[in-house]
């Protein structure tokens, strides 16, 4: 991972499912409203997917002029790898990643309770199980959805099981290319800590939402897990990598 230059903008890349939201408290306790561009699928239709919303949100942010954009010292929201082109003087990012089986887990409950999710109705009618819902419903962001992000937006061309092992070296380039950072869900409050050293950012007061992987196992079925786990193994690969190179910083926090 590089050094933080603050004379370029820090991008978010909130990956769906991992505790991005409560994050937001960071950015909006270290920049003033003006400042902060929050990049998401606000006013696209809820019905579209991920992809259609996601391209009507960049859009408007490629619409920005200079005199906009340069206002603009972070970005946050779900948008894969890639945004830092748009800045003449480049972009680094933070991110956080999650246990693959947290993250499906915490995606089927969140998308069987939202009825306006475009997948609820599919969920419902195709998948009386978690692993139904991975296999049968075949969305990408039930499919190594966290390497995507780092793949960027060409990610929606790769098809539903489609990702390589050599996609996981491309996304450890990146970070150690464009990343100041990148935190662990199931070390919350040490990513939090590690956030802010790195940006300089005064730390509010967020609750802890540590998880371990215990927890996400036991509420899973055995089958389940090996489900699971068969459309996102690289997701687990990318994970185990950034993982380790996470708890190698946090020793010297």
């Amino acid at each position: 991972m590089i050094k933080r230059d603050f004379e370029k903008p820090i991008v978010f890349m909130h990956i769906p499912k991992t505790a991005g939201s409560t994050l937001h408290q960071l950015f909006q306790a270290n920049y003033k409203a003006d400042e902060i561009y929050k990049l998401g699928v606000t006013g696209a239709p809820e019905t579209g997917s991920f992809g259609e919303r996601h391209k009507i949100s960049v859009k408007k942010f490629y619409a920005l002029n200079k005199a906009e954009q340069i206002k603009i010292k972070a970005v946050v929201g779900h948008m894969p790898y890639g945004l830092h082109e748009v800045f003449d003087n480049d972009a680094q990012y933070i991110t956080v990643i999650r246990h693959p089986l947290g993250r499906i887990l915490s995606h089927y409950n969140f998308v069987k309770e939202s009825p306006s999710h475009y997948l609820h109705e599919r969920m419902e009618n195709e998948a009386s199980t978690i692993v139904d819902y991975v296999q049968k419903l075949e969305s990408k962001e039930l499919n190594n959805g966290m390497l995507r992000f780092f793949l960027g937006p060409d990610h929606v061309k790769i098809p539903f099981g489609g990702c390589t092992r050599d996609m996981v070296d491309i996304a450890m380039e990146r970070v150690e290319e464009k990343f100041v950072a990148v935190g662990v869900q199931e070390y919350f409050a040490e990513s939090v800590d590690l956030f802010c050293k790195v940006n300089n950012w005064i730390k509010p007061n967020i609750k802890s939402r540590n998880m371990t992987q215990s927890k996400y196992s036991s509420a899973l079925e055995v089958s389940e897990l090996d489900g699971i786990l068969r459309y996102n193994s690289l997701d687990l690969v990318l994970y185990e990598e950034l993982r380790n190179s996470f708890l190698k910083i946090k020793k010297k926090l």
